[in-house]
């Protein structure tokens, strides 16, 4: 027979039994899975908490970015006004446009852009420091362009997503966050196969 069956052997009973005298945590660790259970539940701690701070954190940061966004100086407007002319023969391929005056800084962003309207739509260059601009020199102005047609030259201030280095640089749409509310009045020229300030 085995100890189990016969009971406890005389003197036993004075003993402190070795599974009874353990403490809860003891008892609990006894338990079949308890690993696995304690492995599941720190993680579930660690990765709750860490979500939650990371949460917190984005959202600080997306109130700062909002923050800084919105809080602008308002864009500057342009004094005078363009105006077209000739410089130089021949005079079809010299028309210019000449620019308003513009203040001695911008704001940070901030560039002054010449806006060409016509009936293919709108193309925006940036205006670095030229006080006035051959049509001619505008890429991709002439090429879009069909007999007749009336132009209508608008330079105004602008946010932009990033200010160009290069004079005249075509600029997308895109990349224009916002133009000043008040801009000079534009200046008109035409194209008969070159510009002209009237019409022929």
């Amino acid at each position: 027979m085995s100890k189990k069956q016969l009971g406890a052997a005389p003197g036993d009973e004075n003993r402190a039994g070795t599974v009874d005298s353990r403490s809860w945590f003891g008892r609990l660790r006894a338990q079949p899975g308890f690993r696995a259970a304690a492995v599941a539940f720190v993680l579930t701690v660690v990765l709750g908490i860490g979500s939650t701070v990371a949460y917190a954190y984005w959202g600080q940061r997306n109130t700062v970015a909002q923050s800084v966004s919105t809080v602008r100086a308002d864009l500057p407007v342009l004094g005078g006004r363009p105006a077209c002319g000739w410089s130089g023969v021949p005079l079809f391929s010299n028309v210019v446009i000449s620019q308003p005056s513009r203040p001695s800084t911008l704001p940070g962003g901030a560039a002054v852009i010449m806006d060409v309207e016509s009936p293919a739509g709108k193309k925006s260059y940036f205006l670095k420091d030229a006080a006035a601009v051959r049509l001619v020199s505008l890429g991709g102005l002439e090429s879009s362009l069909h007999w007749n047609w009336r132009l209508t030259i608008t330079v105004t201030t602008a946010y932009l997503k990033t200010v160009p280095t290069q004079n005249l640089q075509l600029i997308p749409e895109a990349d224009i966050e916002t133009r000043a509310s008040q801009a000079p009045q534009p200046a008109s020229a035409y194209y008969y196969a070159s510009f002209t300030c009237n019409r022929l």
